[in-house]
């Protein structure tokens, strides 16, 4: 098994190669603005379909569809170059008409199909994928399955794209990947960005249709798992089959990538589970082969295959503890290069709010002269499909002749939202290296909100309404001047406020304790302590996300009660939830009562 090092060349070859394919685009009349009869390039595989005289840009776009709606039928271009083992990225603008109902758009290469939808306005749908091994060439296809009426297909485009892994303390891994101790997970993010593309992918020849690998006879997938300097003791694999008309599908498990022992037959639709033997363990790294034996067949174009795949999901126990991390990929599309420096991009960070955001980068200089260069990441939010004021962070480098130079840009990402980044190299005015990616920070993550306590050298002290789901990596709010600002609750009779107070040590804290005091207000009024909660507030990880709200992270939920009671092994941060019970004193109207919360551990501000 040869091709897993072809794919560890992915960026290097998409890089070499991206001078040609940043002059020409790789399809041909993306617009269909050209042609005499029909737009060039392009063949309709079966009526109805129109070139229109309309478009999304210029004069023209195409559609398919009709009253009588084929059952599927699009537009389709053959022989688009490409790089074997490459990751590219394609895109396109779509709208219906009114009357559209029903069925699906389909969407991008012969082999790697992306079922959509859109409305009546122009929208852009995009998905990464990577190419074959051995194959340089391929179709692309816009088009409708068992719709009613009008699409309109416009502005297609196919680009070169990076993929660049997470990387911390010299640990890689990308989308779906997860480590936390001495345990490894793997869950293909078939539904991804990525779609058949993944860091642990070496092979394959099975097509792919949205969210699943699809199988005919003598096709097969083939993933590699390895978890750098660690040997993995025990392993596991689950594997589902989500459509099933014949044949079945094989798992086998090597590991050199050469012979493959059978652990798994599933002939059903149903999900099996399988041990990797003992007898390929301990190993740095395990290969596992899903496959339907049989020669290849050929098949008409959206043939569902013999069964399909949508689940595969790879655990393992390590000889040793790694660093705990959670894997993501980022697809950065080329725009520019310029074949003086290469570029390889070896972490982006966490592109999230926090601190220790780094890019890093390597610069090699081709040419025979020193060159000058700044490196920027540009960090733009992105609203209602309009780029707002964008902020750069850079680095200036310089670099001899023939040799390679190491730059790290620190950057810092506020506030939730859509954004888009766009990381260059230039020299003057001349750009050299471009690329650009878009990212989301869900709202967890948001940091317009909170008021400054206290802060000296050794903590951060804020709060905030209850509300909010405070992330721990939401940056604190500091107090400039006098500007600190008390904790304020406000309830009427009968109902009780939260509030959080939420502390940031700047080393680790062994212990923590808490306790309020009485509130005390005019004319003898007052809340007894003891009708204060005072909740610890524990993050409690989140395995999957099931809203943009979120991310497979930490998640803050209030716990045991705090008063007077140590929290052992906070290291980083911890929030103190403040609760008022409901309708336990009646306070006189106007009357505003204050407390003291006090808390104990060393080093830390008291309030």
């Amino acid at each position: 098994m040869r091709w897993c090092n072809l794919l560890a060349g992915v960026v290097v070859i998409a890089v070499a190669g991206c001078t040609v394919w940043a002059q020409e685009p790789i399809v041909k009349n993306p617009s269909f603005e050209e042609g005499d009869a029909g737009p060039t390039g392009w063949v309709l595989s079966e009526e109805p379909g129109t070139w229109e005289a309309v478009g999304h840009t210029g004069s023209r776009c195409v559609s398919v569809g009709g009253e009588e709606s084929a059952e599927a039928n699009s537009w389709r271009q053959d022989n688009i170059p490409v790089l074997p083992s490459t990751v590219y990225r394609f895109s396109f603008f779509a709208r219906t008409a009114a009357e559209t109902t029903g069925g699906c758009i389909v969407s991008g290469p012969d082999f790697c199909n992306n079922d959509t939808n859109v409305d009546q306005e122009w929208a852009q749908r995009s998905r990464v994928f990577i190419t074959k091994p051995g194959r340089q060439s391929m179709s692309m296809r816009f088009g409708q399955w068992h719709k009613s009426g009008k699409v309109f297909f416009d502005d297609v485009t196919v680009r070169p794209t990076l993929a660049v892994h997470r990387t911390v303390g010299g640990l890689t891994l990308g989308e779906g990947e997860k480590t936390e101790g001495a345990a490894y997970a793997f869950a293909a993010p078939l539904a991804a960005e990525g779609s058949n593309y993944s860091r642990p992918l070496v092979d394959f020849t099975a097509a792919f249709n949205t969210n699943r690998w699809v199988f005919g006879p003598g096709n097969y997938v083939t993933y590699r798992h390895e978890i750098a300097g660690a040997q993995q003791t025990r392993a596991s694999v689950s594997v589902r089959v989500g459509y099933y008309a014949s044949g079945h599908c094989i798992v086998e498990a090597s590991a050199d990538g050469e012979e493959f022992v059978q652990i798994g037959r599933i002939g059903a639709t149903e999900t099996a589970d399988c041990e990797v033997p003992a007898a390929l363990l301990p190993a740095e790294a395990i290969y596992i082969r899903l496959r339907s034996p049989g020669e290849v067949e050929p098949r008409e174009d959206s043939h569902p295959g013999s069964f399909q795949v949508g689940g595969y999901e790879y655990s393992a126990q390590l000889g040793q503890a790694v660093p705990d991390l959670v894997g993501s990929t980022r697809y950065l599309d080329i725009q520019q290069r310029d074949p003086r420096v290469v570029v390889a991009i070896d972490d982006l960070g966490s592109l999230m709010p926090g601190k220790g955001n780094v890019a890093k980068l390597r610069l090699r200089n081709t040419s025979d002269e020193s060159v000058t260069v700044i490196a920027s990441l540009g960090l733009a939010p992105y609203s209602m499909g309009k780029p707002g004021a964008p902020v750069e962070f850079s680095r200036n480098v310089t670099i001899p002749a023939g040799a390679e130079a190491p730059v790290s840009i620190a950057y810092v990402v506020e506030g939730a939202g859509d954004y888009k980044a766009a990381l260059a190299v230039a020299t003057g005015d001349e750009t050299l290296f471009a690329t650009t990616t878009g990212f989301t920070v869900p709202s967890l993550y948001a940091s317009g909100y909170g008021y400054p306590v206290a802060s000296d050298d050794s903590c951060d002290l804020w709060w905030c309404e209850g509300t909010y789901k405070v992330s721990r990596e939401r940056p604190p709010v500091i107090a400039e001047g006098n500007g600190v600002q008390p904790i304020r609750i406000a309830a009427a009779r009968n109902e009780f406020e939260p509030a959080q107070l939420v502390l940031r040590p700047k080393a680790a804290i062994k212990s923590l304790t808490a306790q309020a005091s009485d509130l005390v207000g005019p004319g003898k009024a007052k809340i007894d302590a003891e009708n204060l909660d005072l909740c610890y507030v524990w993050y409690h990880h989140v395995q999957r996300a099931t809203d943009q709200a979120g991310r497979p992270r930490s998640r803050a939920e209030p716990t045991a009660l705090a008063h007077g009671q140590g929290a052992e092994g906070v290291v980083s941060r911890s929030v103190q939830g403040h609760h008022l019970p409901p309708g336990r004193r009646v306070v006189p109207r106007g009357a505003r009562p204050t407390a003291c919360v006090e808390l104990h551990a060393p080093g830390c501000p008291q309030c």
